[in-house]
């Protein structure tokens, strides 16, 4: 997984149907780029609306820092998705135990290899929002996560980059006022339960229950 541009500079085109294939794979650059954007001014609208009236996501105090990148992937780099993907959440993610950083970590990586899972000429976006501990566990932050990827059928590109994708996320310090259980158990259980999917039902409520009450004295019950 590596910069659709630095693919682009290393591109040979030597020839006209070379110099074709790059000139589309500028274009598939291009796109990405624009994906890229429309998914920060959509994260951006639904922070602003977020726990507004109807909408049941969590309520934000401050927004925090976010990351935007294009990538070309192939089927033998895609494999070191799962660790790249880790190293981000540590990376974006500072706090918190290990369950929580690996479930969030799964998470993402499921969300990217779904979009990865086959031929996708028109492109296709999976979108994923959970709730992490951050800043060495002091605070509760709203993590948005988007993911778009467009497969490439052009045979001169695919022995370069089979898949263009566009990744976003941002961080946003989460308003504890505005927190209910419900909202909080929507969000944080399943990154508890993909790091501990031995968990019965009972079991993630109780673990969920108990980072709740590390953050807020509302009752659960």
């Amino acid at each position: 997984m590596g910069a659709i541009r630095d693919v682009i500079t290393s591109f040979d085109a030597s020839t006209d149907l070379l110099q074709e294939a790059k000139a589309h794979l500028e274009t598939l650059d291009d796109l990405a780029s624009a994906k890229a954007d429309l998914m920060q001014e959509q994260t951006q609208i639904a922070l602003l609306s977020a726990g507004v009236g109807t909408d049941r996501t969590p309520a934000v105090a401050t927004f925090g820092p976010e990351f935007k990148q294009t990538h070309a992937i192939r089927s033998e780099t895609a494999q070191t998705i799962p660790d790249v993907i880790m190293a981000a959440v540590r990376d974006f993610v500072g706090g918190g135990s290990d369950n929580v950083v690996n479930g969030i970590a799964q998470i993402f990586t499921t969300a990217v290899q779904a979009v990865l899972g086959g031929e996708n000429a028109e492109g296709s976006t999976t979108d994923r929002l959970v709730i992490a501990l951050d800043g060495d566990g002091q605070s509760l932050v709203r993590v948005d996560f988007h993911v778009w990827a467009q497969s490439v059928r052009s045979s001169a590109l695919q022995t370069q980059v089979e898949h263009v994708s566009a990744f976003y996320a941002r961080k946003s310090v989460i308003d504890l006022a505005k927190l209910d259980f419900s909202t909080f158990n929507e969000y944080f259980e399943p990154v508890v339960k993909a790091d501990n999917p031995g968990l019965d039902h009972l079991q993630l409520l109780e673990e969920t229950k108990k980072y709740f009450h590390e953050f807020t004295s509302s009752p659960t019950t």
